[in-house]
């Protein structure tokens, strides 16, 4: 009973404190915009004719 009572109150105080941690949040918060990306140069493979012709 006592360890039942106990996590009600851990409970119900880091719910407060979420709440209190989400109202204190603007409404016109504007997150920080994601990085652009780099764009990768493609893979040239190369073709089977000199893939097999180093072979021998």
């Amino acid at each position: 009973m006592l360890r039942t009572l106990a996590l009600f109150v851990v409970g119900y105080a880091a719910y407060r404190i979420g709440r209190e941690f989400i109202a204190s949040v603007p409404s016109d918060f504007d997150p920080v915009p994601a990085a652009p990306k780099r764009r990768r140069k493609p893979v040239v493979k190369p073709s089977a004719k000199t893939a097999t012709a180093t072979t021998h």
